[in-house]
């Protein structure tokens, strides 16, 4: 929820928070707290980034305690380094005696059930996604245990429940989904007239161009509040595009403060004060925890990942020199921050850093003869879990994929070993899809464990048995809920696709390992061939094998520990090394050089020196009627395409358009732009300097 604290400074220009309620999807709830004795229920409540889950999942909370029901509301995104830190946090939060001769769960349960005759209790888990490694142990030992009465369990997430939710017996009879869907056109239009917005035009065009989407509706009525006259047009990308544009007119006080949280993600005042370098009024800081994007908590502020995610790449389009020295301060910022927070808010500022490594080019590449790929400065693609329909897919992938030797190369039986993983943490699978929702790679995490090493084939126990040397006998007795290491036993990555390289979607696995580790676990991985073992070196993982065994090709074990060390330290060093190096004479032609003159394009009678011009040994005006005729030529010159080119035209001449809008003119994805937008760069420049 959207909230700040008001004192006795003068009242913000800008109101306060416009939240999206719901009230038709509220009233399974309601009906629920308005029962006597009602049995224990479990909702997957599920929603795309925007769609307003967080919000409702207040609504729920709010009415619960109206009913006098005892909440607890528990955010993923801080983190819970095992089981124990989350039934400690219950229990605190449910206000139960402590007792020193009494496991700690069973003293949560005792507690639980007597209280359970007289009061409802409603747990309400948001950003599940972020605690995925506790499902199993939620799953098969919490939720059995708890009471049968009186209990309301509710999980929200982008995808909803692992199918592992919707086939165990102890769940699948108490468990209920909730979508939630954007607005109808109805309640789009009587929300823009409750918050002020009495023009009926007005109201239809936003209510049009925002097709429902809460993210999109909240802010295009909050932009309108500060600007009499607003052209809304498109989809509700094109909405944020524009909203964003008319707000850094209308707020142009909150404009440096927007960008600055974009790339902590979360931040104190302190924070937002170091990265920009620059006072930061009270005052200020108060209206920026109003924006609708933008909700307050026990961190500072949190953007949300879909208004970050578009301002990042906007900002990344249109001042890439901004861009990048924002981003090197804002690693050291979060760097330090890890240093002062708490050991359980660590976490998210790991998971922000994490984050970061989508937004920027890397100098990592995938050392293969035929797989010379650098990773590009696009968003890598987003995981999501595993559902039913996927199962057969992997199979096939499985059979497709050999060649990239990104699991084990042993004689095995690869497909029986998928169904093995599949059934002890179908949680652990992150898969990648396509736009139609194909998978184009997968990574299966389990637990390491005394359960999943007896079922697991005995060459793979023997492996991790030489790897971890004497500490293997501890994790043989080691529960699923509290381990502090999981294996990453197989991935696989179809070939190049239309989106996205092949190192594009291995590294998404890894990025999304990275986060999911930064709880202070630490994860193992096999490196299979050559390519992949000085892949995992270049990510500092360290190989594991003990002294009297000597490694075997396709047996070496890496690991990634967050044991002892800060993932942030870690996270820092690899992305300050991934720094593309400056060029240290202006006489030498970059991309960058050539990004700042097509830059110039749209202002021809405003640029007094251009460094490009001077490389090349060209006047400004000769390099600009050049840059003119490549974009405009009929036939472009090789290696210039037709695609190429287009996109160049699209981003530097004419009016200017953002990403949403190119990508939609095209009819391909931001990812697609991007990676389009880099080559055409790149061949630009060699059309340039033969």
């Amino acid at each position: 929820m959207n909230t700040f604290d008001t004192d006795d400074t003068d009242p913000s220009q800008i109101r306060n928070t416009l939240l999206i309620t719901r009230h038709d999807e509220l009233q399974p709830f309601i009906d629920w707290l308005s029962e006597a004795r009602p049995g224990t229920a479990i909702w997957s409540v599920q929603g795309i980034g925007g769609i307003g889950k967080t919000t409702f999942l207040g609504q729920i909370q709010a009415s619960a305690r109206r009913y006098g029901a005892d909440t607890v509301y528990i955010d993923g995104a801080i983190g819970f380094t095992n089981a124990s830190d989350l039934l400690s946090y219950l229990h605190s939060s449910l206000q139960f005696s402590s007792s020193s001769s009494t496991p700690l769960f069973g003293s949560l349960l005792n507690q639980w059930h007597e209280r359970t005759h007289s009061k409802k209790t409603v747990i309400l888990f948001d950003h599940v996604e972020e605690m995925s490694f506790l499902e199993s142990f939620l799953r098969k030992e919490f939720v059995p245990q708890v009471p049968f009465e009186n209990v309301l369990l509710v999980f929200a997430s982008r995808q909803g429940l692992s199918i592992g939710w919707r086939t165990d017996p102890n769940c699948v009879v108490r468990l209920k989904s909730l979508d939630l869907h954007p607005f109808t056109w109805e309640q789009s239009m009587q929300y823009t007239f409750e918050f002020g917005i009495h023009d009926l035009q007005l109201q239809q065009k936003i209510s049009r161009a925002t097709a429902g989407y809460p993210l999109a509706l909240a802010f295009a009525v909050q932009t309108t509040e500060q600007q009499e006259t607003a052209k809304f047009g498109g989809d509700w990308e094109a909405v944020l595009e524009m909203a964003f544009r008319m707000f850094s007119e209308v707020a142009p006080h909150l404009s440096p403060l927007v960008e600055g949280l974009a790339f902590l993600r979360s931040a104190t005042q302190e924070m937002l004060v170091e990265l920009l370098e620059l006072e930061v009024p009270r005052d200020h800081f108060r209206d920026l925890s109003r924006l609708s994007f933008v909700r307050t908590t026990e961190m500072g502020l949190v953007m949300h990942d879909v208004a970050r995610t578009f301002l990042l790449n906007d900002l990344k389009l249109r001042n890439p020199q901004q861009f990048d020295n924002l981003f090197l301060r804002a690693v050291m910022v979060l760097e330090k921050a890890i240093q002062h927070y708490p050991k359980r808010l660590t976490y998210q500022v790991c998971h922000n850093m994490a984050t970061l490594c989508t937004f920027r080019p890397s100098a990592l590449t995938f050392p293969h003869p035929t797989m010379q790929m650098i990773l590009s400065a696009r968003a890598l693609p987003n995981c999501e879990f595993l559902i039913e329909s996927d199962v057969a897919l992997l199979h096939d992938m499985l059979d497709k994929g050999m060649a990239s030797g990104l699991f084990l190369e042993e004689t095995m039986d690869h497909h029986g070993l998928l169904d093995v993983l599949i059934h002890l943490s179908p949680e652990g699978f992150r898969i990648v899809r396509d736009r139609h929702g194909h998978p184009l790679a997968f990574a299966a995490f389990v637990p390491l464990c005394g359960e999943c090493l007896a079922q697991l084939p005995p060459h793979i126990v023997d492996m991790v048995r030489r790897g971890l040397g004497e500490d293997f006998s501890t994790y043989e007795m080691t529960h699923m809920a509290q381990t502090d290491t999981v294996l990453n036993l197989m991935s696989c990555v179809a070939n190049e696709t239309e989106e996205h390289t092949f190192f594009d979607l291995l590294l998404a696995l890894k990025v999304y390992g990275w986060a999911e580790l930064s709880q202070g676990r630490r994860c193992l991985l096999f490196g299979s061939r050559p390519e992949v073992t000085s892949f995992y070196t270049q990510l500092h993982y360290e190989p594991l094998y003990t002294d009297t065994v000597a490694p075997t090709p396709g047996s070496i074990m890496f690991a990634l520990d967050f044991r002892q060390k800060s993932m942030g330290r870690w996270l820092a060093s690899l992305l300050l090394n991934t720094e593309i190096a400056e060029a240290h004479s202006t006489v030498t032609p970059t991309v960058e050089s050539l990004r700042e003159a097509l830059k110039c394009l749209r202002r021809p009678k405003q640029y007094e020196h251009i460094e490009l011009a001077s490389a090349l040994g060209m006047s400004a005006d000769a390099l600009m009627a050049r840059l003119s005729e490549l974009l405009l030529e009929k036939r472009p010159t090789t290696p210039l395409t037709v695609e190429l080119q287009r996109v160049l035209a699209l981003t530097y001449l004419g009016q200017r358009q953002g990403v949403f809008a190119i990508s939609r003119d095209m009819n391909i994805s931001r990812s697609t732009y991007y990676r389009y937008l880099e080559q055409a760069h790149t061949a630009l420049l060699q059309v340039l300097t033969r």
